[in-house]
């Protein structure tokens, strides 16, 4: 699934903002939200979920297409068995088109049909508050630049049109490896019920909590619904898949309406790339509703897909010369395959094959850039507009990087290119990944600066430059996210606050050398633990601190905030379950917090590298 996001190249406003005593100020008041809300949750039927009224005009949107016709007049749709892979040399890789421009009802084209183009409603959530409520939000805004004359930041980078039914979606794109598909479908796991809890083992989180229960709603009633799809009826296959990302989409993304339309419409465009496509989003769809559905999932068809994911990234690796035009074409087309397995890997395989996986598509990132190879790549420009496989491929290395303070894959250039300007990543719907993990993209290039930092000169980076890094963390504050539900927008605030405050802690432990006594160290650990107790548990905020646990947790420093945060996180399904990422992350803070306390002395940024060497192994 690739997903485009191209912005106009203009100065906007810089988005809204917010700080923690704010924060902490609407933390206070969610009680009589909440009840409110169950109030209006109790005349719902328990059988369907609600659909907000400002969505419903979404329905025929996410409605499945119909197979688009193939010159033999046969439908499109293909059973996935290995029988149906071509046994002949694959036709000549056709480059996967870019948005076309916004269709104009003056347009004159061949087909009658007007191009959809989305978007999102602006919405006033302080229509749903209390007074009190409402005057503790308008505080938020209270820190906004003078500049800023829209405060719900209804500017969109996500327009696009829909793909043009005319094109070739049948052929596979791009040369099909030579290792084997096993033989036969893969088989269906049981369908999903948007209501189902799960087992309720070692304090594990309710699937569909009361906090992000508005964007469930309308994630579920929009890409899959309550109706249990046969896999193996044809004309269900392409419905069955749109269900599995919108069930991934609701659960891992931290904000999963924003790009409904988007996933959608490259879902469906992904499939119709072939067999192989077809076969490989099957696998995925599986291995989804395994993890979704309970913690005692089984890895089978991930692991299935795992090796021929590998095979695939180096046949395109060889496939690269001397024609560099050539090359990114088929980069491009390699990389579109690698956002959905890795985004799954990170929460459900090991710290070592998440590593292994980006080493691995490493090479094919490179070739995919527009960036000349004497030159590093441009951060900035990369999150600004290109597809979402190049932006989180970025942003994993980045993130990762600075969590197991392990050299980055590439050093990028984190100077704003001519057009591209910090503020655009200030926008509620501006450009770049804040909604796959709710990282501020002014942080992800923040980020990225003190890794190659680090990587060059350790803890002995030049006071002004740790003065100048100091001061743009501070300016990038949080986005204020509208939301139906201003508990959902708080948790949200907080998931980005808290990225701000690990910023922090890496810049004075991994680029100043100080320890977690430190007293920069300390005021901004009790920040962030001030934070942490006063909101309440639940997928938002705690799923997305997972990535930046290691960072947070090594500056924690008395037991009792040890184990209340080792308690939080091992709540959550992705940190309960042995050997995955999550799992090792607690491990190692574990292993950091054993020698510090064991030994009477402070934690160290350099305790944080063995401990992953020593736990993970890299």
């Amino acid at each position: 699934m690739i997903i485009f996001l191209h912005p106009h190249r203009i100065q906007p406003p810089v988005g809204n903002q917010a700080s923690i005593p704010c924060i902490l100020a609407i933390l206070q008041a969610r009680t009589r939200r909440r009840r409110l809300t169950d109030k209006r949750r109790s005349n719902i039927s328990s059988s369907e979920p609600a659909t907000p009224s400002e969505w419903a005009y979404l329905d025929d949107y996410f409605s499945s297409p119909t197979p688009y016709p193939t010159p033999g007049g046969q439908s499109s749709f293909y059973p996935l068995h290995t029988s149906d892979l071509p046994t002949s040399d694959p036709p000549t890789p056709t480059q996967r088109q870019a948005p076309t421009p916004p269709y104009h009802p003056t347009d004159i084209g061949p087909f009658d049909e007007v191009t959809r183009t989305f978007i999102p409603p602006k919405k006033d959530v302080r229509q749903t508050m209390t007074p009190g409520q409402a005057s503790l939000f308008d505080a938020l805004f209270s820190l906004a630049r003078p500049e800023d004359n829209d405060p719900m930041g209804s500017s969109t980078f996500l327009t696009r049109t829909l793909p043009d039914p005319r094109s070739a979606y049948p052929m596979p794109i791009g040369p099909i490896p030579a290792g084997p598909i096993p033989a036969g479908p893969i088989p269906a796991r049981p369908s999903f019920n948007p209501r189902h809890r799960a087992d309720q083992t070692a304090g594990r989180l309710d699937q569909t909590n009361r906090e992000d229960s508005h964007d469930a709603h309308e994630v579920g009633a929009k890409l899959c619904n309550s109706l249990a799809l046969d896999k193996k009826v044809q004309s269900n296959t392409l419905p069955f898949l749109l269900q599995s990302y919108a069930l991934w989409m609701r659960q891992f993304l931290f904000e999963p309406v924003r790009i409904i339309p988007l996933a959608r419409d490259y879902t469906v465009e992904e499939y119709y790339e072939g067999p192989r496509a077809r076969w490989r989003m099957m696998a995925i769809s599986n291995a989804v509703r395994s993890i979704i559905g309970s913690t005692g999932y089984t890895l089978e068809a991930l692991e299935e897909l795992e090796p021929h994911m590998f095979q695939e990234f180096a046949t395109a690796t060889a496939s690269f010369g001397k024609d560099r035009a050539a090359d990114r074409i088929n980069a491009l087309l390699a990389m579109s395959t690698t956002y959905e397995f890795i985004s799954v890997a990170v929460k459900v395989f090991s710290l070592a094959k998440v590593v292994k996986s980006l080493q691995a598509v490493a090479p094919i990132f490179r070739r995919a850039c527009p960036d000349s190879d004497d030159r590093p790549v441009n951060l900035p420009n990369i999150l600004s507009n290109i597809n979402v496989a190049i932006e989180y491929y970025a942003t994993l290395d980045v993130l990762f990087s600075a969590a197991i303070s392990r050299p980055m894959n590439f050093r990028y250039d984190t100077t704003y290119a001519l057009g591209v300007y910090a503020s655009v990543f200030d926008l509620e719907n501006g450009p770049g990944t804040r909604w796959v993990y709710g990282v501020p993209d002014r942080l992800v290039i923040i980020f990225a600066r003190m890794n190659a930092l680090r990587e060059e000169f350790g803890a002995g980076v030049d006071p002004e430059v740790i003065r100048e890094i100091e001061a743009e963390i501070q300016e990038a504050k949080a986005v204020v996210i509208s939301s139906a539900d201003p508990i959902l927008a708080v948790g949200r605030l907080v998931v980005q606050e808290c990225w701000r405050l690990a910023a922090y802690i890496y810049l004075y432990m991994g680029l100043c050398g100080a320890d977690s006594h430190d007293a920069r160290v300390v005021k901004v650990q009790g920040d962030f633990m001030e934070i942490f107790l006063r909101t309440k548990p639940g997928r938002i905020p705690d799923s997305f601190l997972v990535l930046p646990l290691p960072i947070l947790g090594i500056a924690t420093r008395h037991p009792d905030d040890q184990e209340l945060l080792k308690r939080r996180m091992l709540a959550l399904p992705e940190c309960s379950r042995k050997g995955t990422t999550g799992n090792q992350f607690i491990k190692i803070l574990e292993c950091i917090w054993g020698l510090a306390n064991g030994s009477g002395r402070p934690t160290t940024w350099s305790d944080l590298r063995l401990a992953c060497l020593y736990i993970a192994g890299v």
